[in-house]
């Protein structure tokens, strides 16, 4: 999520007509300093904004899986999952493109950022540790979307640098990983733990934890290590870029747990935990302690599951998200129905009684169209923690009966006809 305070940072460089900045010029004054590292991280994507996928945005990769279905022809989505993506689509290099250059100006600003003697000692080094751990991020993103990439190491490229000096073979996965991982562990040794108020949206230890854990999880996982379908993926000097050695898939398993468990030990329940409210008898209210941490508009300090977040408005993604109201004239509430979930992330939710529907023998499934004995409720369906609330009416034909009795988080997530 973005946070308003970074968000414009685009406009640095233009931000007085005519005049431009030089390193030096800028390096030797504090606040234009802090506007270029304010830049570097203007190349930080909100994850939550897939609309339309350039431009700051997320990326294809919700309605690219299971997740999602997007139902506007328009978006580019469409091409992803029908299979009409080539390396010569247009959009498919944009984020190649914008994530280097978030790793240049990192690197820029990490070797010229000592120049600044405006600024405290303490003042360079937590910058300069932001920066860092945004390089690596830029570097973990490419990785997630590329694959193997090219690791540019700790040098910015000067800008005369020739075109054949630019064309580098890349790194293996393991050489990605290493680098990447070692990177956010410098960093964090570097920054405060967590980063509140005004800082919302900066990089910190915990973030930089965070963000390790995940990268060894995918690098412990068959979508990078011991995949058959990438054996014969390799450079021009014969390099293996994906791992095959099967006798490294356990410890790289237990690297990944260990980042993980180095994070939950140290950051949790002092810093993160699951965030949860209760009802007027005391009893935890899943439906709503669920609801308050996914909705987009829930922030304050006792929302302890957020981690690396912004502050931003998200009307766009909530218009994308609900359903169309054909007989409602107000746009912001009619919704567009761009974005619905597949019938595949519905079946996963569970019963009430903590089961699978196809573990849960009062669970009734149909074929085809359903019949009439599968339609309809007696009686409203209340939340079981908060009578008050309820997730659909009493009804003849409109409810599924699918849709009762299934877990809180179901209730938040799908929207079904007849649900309120």
């Amino acid at each position: 999520m973005m946070m308003t305070g970074l968000s414009s940072c685009n406009d640095f460089f233009d931000g007085i007509p005519g005049e431009q900045y030089d390193l030096e010029t800028t390096f030797t004054n504090r606040q234009r300093t802090e506007q270029f590292l304010n830049n570097v991280y203007s190349y930080v994507p909100d994850e939550t904004q897939e609309r339309f996928p350039t431009g700051n945005r997320g990326g294809i990769w919700t309605g690219g899986s299971l997740e999602a279905d997007i139902t506007w022809s328009w978006n580019i989505t469409n091409e992803w999952t029908m299979g009409q993506v080539y390396a010569s689509s247009s959009w498919i290099n944009y984020w190649f493109i914008e994530y280097y250059k978030g790793i240049s100006k990192a690197s820029t600003f990490i070797a010229n950022v000592d120049r600044c003697a405006e600024a405290s000692a303490n003042d360079r080094l937590v910058w300069k540790a932001q920066a860092r751990a945004l390089r690596a991020y830029f570097y973990f993103l490419l990785f997630r979307s590329y694959g193997p990439i090219v690791m540019l190491g700790e040098e910015a490229i000067p800008l005369d640098t020739p075109l054949s000096d630019l064309l580098k073979e890349r790194s293996t996965v393991d050489e990605c990983v290493n680098w990447i991982a070692d990177e956010f562990d410098a960093a964090a040794a570097d920054l405060p733990v967590k980063y509140d108020g005004t800082n919302l949206g900066r990089f910190d230890q915990a973030s930089c934890k965070a963000f390790k854990a995940k990268l060894l999880l995918y690098a412990a996982s068959p979508l990078f290590n011991c995949n058959s379908t990438y054996a014969e993926v390799r450079n021009t000097d014969g390099t293996q870029l994906f791992p095959q050695d099967a006798s490294q898939e356990q410890a790289k398993w237990e690297r990944a747990r260990d980042a993980y468990a180095e994070f939950f030990n140290n950051y949790v329940p002092n810093y993160y935990s699951l965030y949860t409210t209760t009802n007027s008898d005391g009893q935890i209210d899943f439906y709503q302690s669920y609801r308050d941490v996914t909705s987009g508009t829930f922030y304050s300090g006792e929302n302890t599951e957020q981690i690396f977040i912004r502050l931003v408005d998200h009307t766009t993604h909530t218009y994308e998200l609900t359903p169309y109201h054909n007989q409602v004239d107000d746009s912001a509430l009619r919704g567009g129905l761009g974005f619905g979930t597949t019938q595949e992330m519905v079946d996963l939710f569970f019963t009430d009684k903590g089961l699978r529907i196809v573990d849960d023998p009062d669970y009734q499934e149909y074929e085809g169209v359903p019949s009439e004995e599968f339609y309809g409720s007696d009686e409203d369906y209340n939340n079981p923690r908060n009578p008050n609330y309820t997730y659909f009416l009493a009804n003849t034909d409109k409810t599924l009966n699918q849709w009762k009795n299934r877990e809180a988080r179901f209730y938040v997530c799908v929207t079904f006809n007849g649900s309120t």
